[in-house]
């Protein structure tokens, strides 16, 4: 049996349907360990009419004040998974290809389907920046990360959270520490994404993806900043 787990996620009737395709496209190639979260008892009843083999739960988060992609971080720190590596992957995701190759060859190393080079520089530019544009989403949240609870080490990436895999051991330390800098952010508007980044930089962890240029690396430039920075 595959040491290995899918994550999904799911709540609402649309996402309920785009979580059943996508988890048919992966089960089409072969036979893998599915857990599939829901908010709700009516949702489990839903996707148990059209998926077999599969383990679905219903856990309730309460995300209080925060925005609903809190979800996700609020909700896996409470998993405890005996599986060497773990696939979280948003319902979207539509697999054209068996994802084995891919399993093995990144099972050891934080994974991210794509990882957006940034600046760090563009971090300590801005600690000051009231009016940082609000397309930069991502570095006004680091940015007020930063200047609430500080960072040990600047990231150079911002990791894309809608399709991930991480270690068994690296599972319980990066969702925990999602969760409580989730918690620690003052700031209505948080994107998950970037904040999972910093916790990545903070534990010296350095995501893989596939591509390694990706989004052109090499063509942003890395100012000098009087701080650490993890590639």
């Amino acid at each position: 049996m595959h040491n290995h787990i899918f994550i999904f996620l799911a709540q609402k009737t649309h996402f309920l349907k785009l979580c059943i395709w996508s988890v048919r496209s992966l089960q089409k190639f072969s036979y893998f360990n599915i857990l599939i979260i829901v908010d709700k008892q009516e949702e489990k009843d839903f996707l148990e009419r059209y998926l077999t083999n599969v383990e679905i739960r219903v856990i309730k988060v309460d995300t209080g004040n925060l925005n609903m992609w809190c979800w996700k971080p609020l909700l896996l720190k409470n998993l405890n998974l005996n599986y060497e590596q773990i696939i979280v992957s948003d319902v979207d995701v539509i697999w054209h290809k068996n994802p084995t190759d891919l399993l093995n060859r990144v099972n050891s190393k934080f994974w991210s389907h794509k990882i957006t080079a940034l600046d760090p520089k563009e971090i300590i530019d801005n600690l000051e920046n009231k009016k940082i544009p609000k397309r930069r989403l991502g570095l006004i949240n680091m940015v007020r990360f930063f200047n609430d609870n500080g960072i040990k080490f600047l990231p150079n990436f911002q990791v894309n959270g809608g399709l991930f895999s991480v270690t068994k051991n690296d599972f319980k330390i990066i969702s925990e520490d999602w969760y409580t800098a989730i918690k620690n952010m003052k700031y209505q508007f948080i994107m998950t994404e970037a904040i999972l980044s910093i916790v990545l930089a903070n534990r010296s962890i350095a995501p893989f993806c596939d591509e390694e240029d990706i989004k052109h690396h090499k063509k942003i430039f890395n100012g000098k900043v009087a701080y650490p920075i993890i590639k």
